[in-house]
């Protein structure tokens, strides 16, 4: 009886099926310059800087058929810009959704370790030049930046999702962003509950204790903010009850002028369609979401414009499975 269900055994391994690999596309020999923008938000020698800067840190060797870092990154852009499912997005250069899931969160590492120097503030150069910016434009003195919250839809967690219950009635990431006039971000706090309030999120962070300390206040100038933050003498807030006509022109200019952080967020959503709903575990999505802001600011740098909502809006409708 034994001998019968080792050789029975030995019969179902013979009739294993051998590995599959799927046949491969590669967006740079299938699409002109025109269409990789439209699918990657970069164009071909952009796409091809950004992995020479996380080459050595997402090359996987040691598994056959593994992708190159250069297809990673485009699976990876791919993903960020459209509001697709995983295995949608797979399927532009033929690898499942497994694959996809590890190759974003391989990439969004690499950018997530470099958070720190890729949204820090600026040096006291470049932020008189946002002051002169914003001074001309909005007639509104000393600025250096803008402050606002917003709420980046994601799953219902399986631990503490009552917490991620947002203002709005869904589950998102509460993320704090500060821009300068170029609407590049120079600050990202991605790690936040949608149900905790702005003003909490900005007076635990090192922003907040840096410029509340006089001394070691490393710019000079103001930042703008919404009634929902605090004033301070370096954070300005709208005025809450308007009565002289300098009141009223002093909440116009500084409405104008902060609408500027409502922007950039905007274009960042825009060229990520991911922001508008991340089907991902908070700890993912946090990740996901600075690699995005991230992007976002070398985007600007290399003066691309926003491209159209109208391609990545037609992969939302399509179905798929996610295990992350």
């Amino acid at each position: 009886m034994a001998a019968l269900m080792v050789f029975q055994l030995r019969q179902r391994r013979l009739l294993r099926r051998n590995r599959v690999f799927r046949d491969r596309t590669h967006p740079f020999e299938v699409f002109d310059d025109m269409e990789l923008y439209r699918k990657f938000c970069f164009r071909r020698a952009h796409i091809l800087a950004l992995t020479d800067e996380v080459a050595d840190d997402i090359a996987v060797t040691n598994r056959q058929g593994a992708l190159t870092p250069l297809l990673q990154v485009l699976v990876t852009l791919r993903y960020f810009a459209s509001s697709s499912f995983q295995d949608v997005c797979g399927e532009l250069i033929g690898v499942n959704q497994s694959t996809v899931s590890r190759t974003v969160s391989r990439v969004a590492d690499a950018w997530f370790r470099r958070a720190s120097s890729e949204t820090a503030l600026p040096s006291q150069v470049r932020a008189d030049v946002t002051k002169r910016h914003v001074h001309e434009r909005y007639g509104f003195p000393n600025v250096i930046g803008f402050i606002d919250g917003t709420l980046i839809r994601i799953q219902a967690p399986t631990e503490q999702e009552h917490e991620f219950v947002s203002r709005k009635g869904y589950h998102a990431i509460n993320v704090q962003m500060i821009c300068d006039a170029d609407l590049i971000f120079i600050n990202c706090i991605a790690k936040w509950p949608g149900s905790v309030h702005d003003s909490r999120i900005l007076r635990e962070s090192e922003i907040f204790e840096t410029f509340e300390n006089s001394a070691r206040r490393p710019l000079n100038g103001i930042v703008l903010g919404d009634s929902g933050y605090m004033q301070r003498d370096w954070l300005f807030t709208p005025h809450p009850n308007p009565v002289t006509q300098k009141e009223r022109n002093y909440n116009y200019c500084h409405s104008s002028a902060r609408a500027t952080v409502e922007r950039a967020i905007g274009v960042s959503k825009r060229r990520w369609h991911c922001l508008r709903r991340l089907r991902l575990h908070p700890v993912k999505a946090c990740k996901v979401i600075t690699a995005c802001v991230i992007l976002h600011n070398r985007a600007r740098l290399f003066r691309l414009d926003v491209p159209c909502d109208s391609e990545s809006e037609s992969d939302s409708d399509s179905s798929g499975n996610e295990t992350d």
